[in-house]
């Protein structure tokens, strides 16, 4: 049996999204008292042209998150989502339920001739001719009440998921990459996909030029401020970028600034400015700490390689009828090229290392 997720949020003026719908739709005898919500936790609208018995439209501002984290984290439950790591970070935060058994449709279409990024507009058309109506994509889902327009929009993202993900499950049976597919999914279930990262890996997420990569002192720099600005951003729930922007953050070890008159207010506002280069000007004295491995270039012939590499590679997964993108990205075939035997290379384990392995190790 299954349920289908998806939520509704406001995520614009703050660091953590506010929540403002959950809908839910439940396979055929799915037992509804593992889910007894009743108004006016419970939202219902007038169309009575959708089967009220096929979904589930809950207000977490009024109903308590225990029976639906239930359900998340029972392992004998699929949970169907499109696009499933967002969503369901929304919902750990809410409920504290850590997922298990998620079925990606996104990913899904990957291992069945179509695109890893496919929307879910295009999604329900190809699988099922249906065509969604237009997106409330500037809806305000915290205000009270919801109206019509925006409960039958929410309603359509879930009623006809599950039949997607059995029409997937189908096609990648008879193309032979079910085994593949569902392994992937599996990665789904890792705990860190939901759980807030580290404060101390906040640097890794700022898109980095190579000469701030190849410099240890310019990393730990980075390191340190990056996560200053991420404990302020939680404990103050503002947007990074309201505290300090991500090209402050690194111009300022590139070419360190003095003061804060060197920004606009809007890239540094003052009143985290002395706090910015107090941290900037006390770091990088012992650099040696940090224990950095810096990035190195890949050589020319490791660049050659590396685009031969991955066109085999492309032309290959189309054949199989892979979405080259769910293979591998640009970087992870450099990374190939460079050291074969990492083990954290996703060519390195798993249905990658099985299928494509050698098609690559032609090219080393």
């Amino acid at each position: 049996m299954y349920v289908v997720l998806d939520t509704e949020f406001v995520w614009e003026r703050s660091y953590y999204a506010y929540l403002g719908l959950v809908q839910v739709a439940v396979s055929p005898g799915f037992p509804r008292t593992l889910l007894p919500y009743k108004p006016p936790c419970l939202m219902k609208f007038r169309n009575e042209s959708i089967d009220r018995n096929d979904y589930m439209l809950l207000d977490p501002l009024k109903c308590s998150p225990k029976a639906l984290g239930s359900v998340i984290a029972d392992g004998s439950i699929i949970k169907v989502l499109h696009d499933a790591v967002q969503d369901l970070q929304h919902l750990y935060r809410w409920s504290g339920a850590l997922p298990a058994n998620i079925f990606d449709t996104r990913i899904g279409a990957g291992f069945v001739g179509m695109s890893s990024t496919i929307s879910l507009k295009n999604l329900l058309l190809e699988t099922q001719g249906i065509d969604l109506p237009k997106a409330e994509t500037r809806s305000n889902w915290m205000k009270r009440p919801l109206s019509e327009e925006q409960l039958e929009y929410s309603v359509h993202d879930v009623i006809y998921l599950g039949r997607a993900m059995e029409i997937i499950i189908d096609k990648a049976r008879k193309l032979d990459t079910y085994s593949w597919m569902m392994e992937e999914m599996e990665d789904l279930n890792d705990p860190d996909k939901y759980i807030e990262d580290d404060v101390a890996d906040a640097w890794k997420n700022l898109r980095l030029p190579q000469r701030t990569l190849a410099n240890p002192q310019h990393l730990a720099q980075l390191r340190e401020l990056a996560m200053w600005r991420e404990r302020l951003a939680r404990a103050k729930n503002l947007p990074r970028g309201w505290i300090v922007a991500d090209k402050v953050l690194i111009s300022s070890v590139i070419e360190p600034a003095t003061d804060f008159k060197t920004f606009t207010n809007r890239e540094l506002p003052k009143a985290f400015a002395d706090e910015f280069f107090s941290i900037l000007n006390s770091i990088g004295r012992n650099v040696e700490a940090y224990n950095f491995e810096t990035y190195k270039s890949p050589t020319p012939e490791q660049r050659r390689k590396s685009k031969l590499m991955m066109a085999e590679a492309t032309e290959y997964a189309k054949k199989i009828h892979l979405d080259p993108a769910i293979v591998a990205s640009r970087a992870d075939y450099t990374a190939y090229c460079k050291n074969p035997d990492d083990p954290d290379n996703p060519f390195a384990k798993g249905w990658r290392k099985d299928v494509f392995s050698d098609v690559l190790n032609k090219h080393i």
